[in-house]
């Protein structure tokens, strides 16, 4: 499965760019571009709105999740067979996109060869759109996989937060709704 397409037209949603300025000198991770296709389409875009693009495995690694999961490995790094079992849920999870999390995972190769990426939703810059040039596009990324990062992503931001259910309700819930079955 390939997430992105050869692409150097003109500037769009779901474009791959560099020489965005994230403020990390000569480390600036790649961008996608998030703003509406059709403001571009239409000459209506003052501002385009990106995210940053950072090497997958080094995030993942960082993130309270996999450190749980991991923590209880053996000295060599090995784990337990149910231990390696979460470990492959978590990170199926991650790489299908199943879930809304901070992060878009994908591929680049073999257009950028840039590697595994994922876009972060909490690192986005809206800068002046002035002319195409001053963005170097590297590629787009292909349909379906750029609407479902848009999803993800407004789905993300636009989460209301709720009270979770009280532990004794969920249980009798549970209880309820598992019928006849029990423990």
């Amino acid at each position: 499965m390939e997430w992105l397409d050869s692409y150097s037209e003109k500037i769009t949603q779901g474009c791959i760019i560099d020489g965005v300025d994230w403020g990390m000198g000569d480390d600036n991770p790649l961008s996608i571009v998030i703003t509406n296709a059709c403001d571009f389409e239409h000459g209506k875009c003052g501002y385009v709105n990106v995210l940053a693009l950072e090497p997958a495995e080094s995030v993942i690694r960082e993130t309270k999740e996999f450190k749980g999961l991991v923590q209880n490995a053996q000295q060599d790094h090995t784990l337990t067979s149910k231990q390696w079992k979460s470990l492959s849920k978590y990170l199926d999870d991650i790489i299908c996109n199943k879930n809304i999390i901070r992060y878009y995972f994908f591929d680049t190769d073999p257009v950028i060869n840039a590697g595994l990426l994922v876009a972060d939703f909490q690192q986005i810059r809206s800068l002046e759109y002035r002319e195409e040039s001053q963005f170097e596009i590297l590629g787009k990324m292909k349909s379906p996989f750029i609407e479902q990062l848009m999803i993800h992503y407004i789905s993300y931001t636009g989460r209301i937060p709720s009270d979770r259910v009280d532990e004794n309700q969920k249980e009798s819930y549970i209880n309820l709704l598992s019928g006849d079955f029990h423990k």
